[in-house]
């Protein structure tokens, strides 16, 4: 097991890195796209353009992950090594996402990724980003069945900036945990990603195998996930618009908290920021 910094929530940890995108001729191809650093097409050519590839590494033994969102319908595709790995095709105004499983036995640290973004309708500017896992999540055994709001010490907080358009974090789980986490839909805003060490092919998710693959239930108002296998499962938390700077600096948390067999179908943190009775 990994033994680096953990983590119980929070926004703090989240950071953004802005890099220089030098403009290239016609179809734009393999800009340098360095981790946690947001990119617009537009910084490429004016209008975006239609295809554009983008160069990064893996450099840790973690999940890491690739995403584009626009108001018009832009399309991500990874590859290594001239194979296309997987490609993740939602519409307009939905983030297109796929994580990558760098954990040990799993594809290899050091490799080389091209993340490529290809317009399929309309002309509206578009935010790519990706990110190296960095950010362990601990859940912690609640101290009993009760409830919480937001300093609770049993829960813990996953979350992204309104500046970044992704953070991906791993979470170990044995076969068999569950956990709760505050949404309102599967296919949303917040993921949860495994893989099976014997199918390489699930090292490597995009958006529709991560929902199929978890399958999740929503149960009083959140959703309650299970892993499968033993092992560095990952959570992707998500903006569906253009990354935006605040100040102050703002963003999205959701609250987790481990399943209690005492309380199968009740969800601690339903309420939040609230306490649920």
């Amino acid at each position: 097991m990994k033994k680096r910094r953990s983590i119980i929530g929070g926004l703090a940890a989240l950071g953004l890195t802005m890099v220089t995108v030098l403009a290239l001729p016609g179809v734009a191809n393999a800009a340098a796209l360095a981790t946690e650093s947001v990119q617009l097409g537009s910084s490429i050519s004016s209008p975006p353009p239609a295809v554009s590839t983008w160069d990064f590494s893996s450099t840790s033994r973690y999940w890491s992950i690739a995403a584009v969102y626009s108001d018009s319908d832009y399309d991500l595709d990874v590859s290594s090594g001239g194979t296309r790995l997987s490609a993740s095709l939602y519409g307009a105004g939905q983030t297109d996402f796929i994580a990558i499983d760098s954990n040990d036995g799993r594809r290899p640290t050091g490799a080389s990724y091209q993340a490529t973004v290809r317009r399929y309708s309309g002309t509206a500017d578009f935010a790519v980003e990706q990110m190296q896992g960095r950010i362990v999540v601990n859940l912690p055994v609640p101290a009993n069945d009760g409830v919480s709001g937001p300093g609770d010490p049993d829960i813990a907080i996953v979350g992204v900036p309104s500046d970044r358009l992704a953070t991906i974090s791993d979470m170990y789980l044995n076969a068999g945990d569950a956990f709760w986490v505050r949404i309102d839909q599967l296919d949303e805003v917040v993921f949860f990603l495994e893989s099976n060490p014997a199918v390489p092919a699930t090292w490597v998710r995009n958006r529709t195998s991560a929902v199929s693959s978890a399958a999740g239930q929503q149960i009083d108002g959140c959703v309650l996930y299970t892993a499968h296998y033993s092992g560095w499962h990952a959570i992707v938390v998500m903006n569906q618009i253009i990354p935006h700077v605040t100040n102050p600096r703002t963003g999205s948390g959701f609250p987790l908290i481990r399943y209690s067999p005492s309380r199968p179908n009740s969800c601690p943190v339903k309420n939040f920021p609230g306490p649920t009775p």
